[in-house]
């Protein structure tokens, strides 16, 4: 579990939804609010640490040339 052995914010630290998915590689938990403004967090830390490290994100796609 990438080194990391207790989850901490099992749910969503904005809406306290349960995830859709967590990805242990990437230490990150996928909101499965489509309503909550947070589109994942690191469940390996608290809910506080989640809440203090937030940050807009930036989603673009790559079109083809």
């Amino acid at each position: 579990m990438n080194g990391m052995d207790e989850v901490k914010c099992p749910l969503c630290p904005v809406c306290d939804s349960e995830p859709v998915l967590i990805h242990p590689m990437l230490a990150q938990a996928f909101c499965s609010n489509d309503d909550c403004q947070v589109l994942c967090w690191d469940p390996w830390v608290s809910r506080d640490e989640n809440l203090l490290d937030m940050r807009p994100a930036i989603i673009t796609e790559n079109e083809p040339d």
